[in-house]
């Protein structure tokens, strides 16, 4: 359970954080769900729907997290254009779990048009 520890520990010390940013919805199973990974950790390969994928290896370094909820530190629509001559786009951006909705670019969708993402 070493890869699991990290989180477990990081979750603990910063518990009150990660609800204080996180929608009621979340926090309301947030406990439960805790609970429950304490005790089965990351699913291992000899389970069927995970046996293709090593959970632990994935999550085992520390990737870091944004628990502040820290802007990002760049305009991302001055770093990414589209250069195809003669085609509208629409950018949006996310940066690990966080949108990016500074300076958004809205578009005049027909009504009834719907965006999956």
């Amino acid at each position: 359970m070493i890869a699991e520890k990290q989180y477990i520990d990081l979750f603990t010390s910063y518990e009150e954080m990660v609800s204080a940013h996180a929608p009621a919805v979340m926090n309301k199973h947030r406990a439960s769900a805790f609970d429950r990974f304490k005790s089965a950790g990351f699913p291992d390969l000899n389970n069927e729907n995970y046996r293709h994928s090593d959970v632990k290896q994935i999550f085992g370094s520390n990737y870091g997290l944004n628990l502040n909820r820290l802007s990002i530190p760049v305009n991302p629509n001055n770093v990414f254009q589209c250069d195809v001559p003669h085609l509208s786009t629409s950018l949006y951006f996310m940066n690990n779990d966080s949108f990016y909705d500074r300076n958004l670019a809205m578009p005049n969708i027909p009504e009834g048009v719907f965006a999956v993402v």
